[in-house]
């Protein structure tokens, strides 16, 4: 039902990278598997982003996939995607649930149902964050999250290394946000998945509008390629 994208060939391997990042104070915490998957959304969807909550709850329940712990679902500012964020164990209990016809097709009627024929067009991502802060984010009033990737002359540790800078700036310069992480994405070792939680889009645009973050963001282009988006998200409560 949810197609992930294709794997990259990479100079190292994800559990090597995810080695280094564990090494990080950051990520001395407990961390699992984020997945974020989203897709062009419908007018009826727009208009009532909650209308999926029934075929999310099916997957928190009793008869849902095992090693899913938090489901949260919205739109982005733009009202151009929905998203979904599913908290997993591990990537392993995600591809376990695509491989079990007798848990996804029930989930997938009761999508097709909410979503008018269902995902069209869906990107899937995943990345190993630490738990609680990524929770933090996802929670926050606003929720925003990047998909930076190294260049080809480039190298992941390069767009690391000016992620941490604007983290680092964010935190102890602004005190504005509700938590910031990233790690890398599980299909791509060249790619890292970061998220941001705001208190509001004010806080969000005074520390972008600042001098130092717009240095970092044209660092950035200097080493990587992203994209970010902002998204109002709601957690699935059964």
């Amino acid at each position: 039902m949810l197609k992930e994208e294709p794997a990259a060939t990479p100079d190292a391997t994800v559990p090597e990278l995810l080695a280094q990042f564990l090494k990080q104070e950051k990520m001395s915490a407990p961390t699992s598997t984020f997945e974020v998957t989203y897709w062009p959304c419908s007018d009826k969807y727009k208009q009532n982003p909650t209308m999926m909550e029934k075929a999310f709850k099916q997957l928190l329940g009793p008869d849902g996939p095992g090693g899913l712990n938090q489901i949260f679902n919205g739109i982005d500012l733009e009202k151009n995607n929905a998203y979904a964020f599913l908290n997993w164990n591990t990537i392993a209990d995600h591809k376990a649930f695509l491989a079990d016809t007798d848990k996804q097709v029930p989930f997938a009627q009761q999508f097709a149902e909410s979503e008018e024929g269902g995902i069209e067009h869906a990107t899937t991502a995943h990345a190993v964050l630490a738990t609680d802060a990524t929770l933090e984010c996802l929670r926050a009033p606003y929720t925003e999250w990047a998909r930076v990737k190294a260049r080809s002359d480039a190298h992941v540790e390069d767009i690391s290394r000016v992620v941490d800078e604007y983290i680092d700036y964010v935190h102890k310069k602004t005190a504005l946000p509700v938590n910031a992480t990233y790690g890398p994405a599980a299909e791509n070792p060249q790619e890292l998945l970061l998220v941001i939680g705001w208190r509001s889009t004010e806080d969000q645009n005074n520390a972008r509008s600042s001098d130092e973050v717009q240095q970092i963001i044209a660092d950035m282009v200097k080493v990587g390629e992203f994209e970010a988006h902002t998204v109002q998200l709601q957690e699935v409560v059964v």
